[in-house]
């Protein structure tokens, strides 16, 4: 593999994860408030029992 392929790789795969964080943001942000932070007292309910 050469360096420019495999650095056109890497460039790709973080450009597709930076557009679905920008994507969970956008969805996040048009659900309501409310729900969210339903989901986010969950996730650390879940979180503090696992601990």
């Amino acid at each position: 593999m050469s360096p420019t392929l495999s650095l056109f790789c890497s460039f790709h795969l973080f450009f597709l994860i930076f557009l679905f964080i920008n994507t969970y943001i956008y969805i996040a942000s048009r659900i309501n408030q409310s729900t969210v932070n339903i989901l986010d007292s969950i996730v650390h309910a879940v979180s503090a029992s696992s601990t």
